[in-house]
């Protein structure tokens, strides 16, 4: 893991991007406290957007209404 000052990130900006491409994970700092991770897009989870949908649809299964979808949406729009 790399760590770089916010001023040397900005010279170095692209150098930093290919060492993230192959593997690297590098946090940026400002005045010495991290306040960010550039990090290989392999590294960012999807897998928790799947989980969420997935949670939802499962809320709903065996749910319903207790009025009709349409005297609902009319209700909404009042």
């Amino acid at each position: 893991m790399l760590t770089v000052g916010v001023h040397e990130a900005r010279k170095r900006f692209s150098e930093l991007l290919d060492s993230v491409a192959n593997g690297a994970i590098v946090i940026v700092t400002r005045y010495g406290t991290p306040v960010a991770a550039l990090v290989p897009v392999s590294h960012v989870q999807h897998a928790g957007i799947a989980e969420a949908i997935r949670d939802l649809k499962e809320f709903g299964r065996g749910r319903s209404l207790d009025v009709p979808i349409l005297e609902a949406m009319e209700d909404g729009r009042r």
